[in-house]
């Protein structure tokens, strides 16, 4: 059964999938120019991917029909329930989260009771009226804006005054984004529930519980592709068909590696983000490659050190020098890999400022020194190509991915 407890990085799929993974990465792809090549309208095929916390579940237990709240923990081997306020002091000791969930698990329970909600749905909390980091504030002339300001992570979310949700926002006991749902029927328990991506249900927000559309607001003709970004569209899909058959295989072999911790695509992947958090758009795939050998060889002899008989330490060094040969022997795939890698970036940031174009609300990094906003962006969106298959569309250099990975050292003033 699908579970959305983690969405990957379009770019990701060739390293967990091998060519199938391009293969789906250009799937997704041809639905972006599809969208964005006439006039486009609003599309249940792209969300906005919030910057909520914690993920929240809701619904009722298949195995018992209690109504309960949940995080994440819902898929464990044994599911984590909260199925009454009790529940919840039990077994959330950490006071902002406790609070969250009590929260939650009232003022989302009355559309459960009255029939409009049957499914459990997933979504991210943004912030309730019990002050604090998980609060809201009013702020006024925020970027010539007066504000609802809320923000429960790194970014700090605007409702202006002059939008219809203004007051709803200023007013609710509970704010959250709701975007996939789990249907339950003929479902026995919680580990057989399966995912449909893209579940809209602002409409049924209260008095009490304002839910916020996960899908981006306006998307209009001034987002249509331009002949430039056409021409380099056409360009890069060619040189994607040049390179897959310089890869596919090498692709094919590590992709099974994908969730082993010492495995070579789990390494690459690291090793993509460990560029992210420096900073660095890789323009060489030479260079990668040779890096990357390098933190190979380094992450293994670390290793090494720490074990202590000649059997453990004979067994790690091979490990070692297998990978070593394996990479000296596939160096004009592995470049090719890299440099494939990189064009679906290329043609990835071309969607994601279109999308972020059509955003209603304003996002806004803060300045806690200064009292000062940023102007900021999304941290992404979510491209849905069927109920149960999405990834992650992120502008990952320059933007909300680089300032999550590192801690923020220098804000701008207002």
């Amino acid at each position: 059964m699908t579970k959305n407890v983690h969405l990957e990085h379009i770019e990701d799929l060739m390293l967990m999938y091998g060519e199938d993974g391009v293969k789906e990465s250009f799937d997704y792809i041809d639905g972006l120019v599809s969208t964005f090549s006439s006039n486009p309208k609003n599309s249940k095929q792209y969300s906005t991917k919030w910057d909520g916390a914690p993920a929240i579940f809701v619904g009722y237990d298949p195995a018992d029909k209690q109504y309960f709240v949940a995080k994440k923990g819902i898929f464990n081997t044994k599911p984590i329930l909260f199925k009454s306020h009790k529940e919840i002091d039990e077994g959330e000791k950490r006071a902002d989260l406790n609070k969250v969930y009590h929260a939650v698990f009232t003022y989302m329970k009355p559309l459960f009771d009255s029939g409009k909600l049957t499914d459990v749905v997933q979504g991210d909390f943004l912030f309730h009226d019990g002050g604090g980091q998980n609060g809201r504030k009013k702020v006024k002339d925020v970027h010539n804006e007066n504000c609802i300001i809320f923000g429960p992570q790194l970014i700090q979310y605007c409702i202006p005054d002059h939008d219809e949700l203004y007051d709803a926002a200023a007013n609710c006991k509970l704010c959250l984004v709701i975007h996939a749902k789990y249907p339950i029927k003929n479902v026995k328990t919680v580990a057989d529930l399966s995912v449909n991506f893209g579940f809209d249900a602002s409409h049924l927000s209260t008095k009490d519980t304002l839910i916020l559309s996960p899908f981006t607001s306006e998307l209009g003709k001034q987002m249509v592709i331009t002949r430039g970004e056409k021409t380099k569209l056409v360009s890069w899909k060619a040189a994607s068909k040049r390179l897959l058959p310089h890869c596919k295989d090498f692709l094919n072999t590590i992709a099974p590696t994908h969730k082993d911790p010492w495995g070579m695509a789990y390494f690459i992947k690291q090793f993509f983000n460990a560029k992210v958090r420096e900073g660095q758009k890789v323009t060489s795939a030479s260079k990668f490659y040779d890096e990357y050998c390098k933190y190979w060889e380094t992450k293994y002899r670390k290793e090494i050190d720490k074990k202590v008989s000649p059997k453990a330490k004979a067994k790690w060094r091979k490990q070692m020098f297998d990978g070593m040969a394996y990479l000296a022997k596939n160096k004009k795939e592995f470049v090719a890999m890299v440099a494939l890698y990189n064009t679906i970036q290329n043609i990835k940031n071309i969607f994601v400022p279109k999308l972020e174009s059509g955003e209603r609300f304003r996002a806004y990094y803060y300045d806690e020194k200064t009292g000062t906003y940023e102007i900021g962006n999304q941290e992404g969106y979510v491209a849905i190509r069927e109920s149960d298959k999405a990834v992650k569309l992120v502008q990952r250099l320059g933007g909300f991915s680089e300032r999550n990975f590192n801690a923020i050292k220098k804000w701008s003033k207002k």
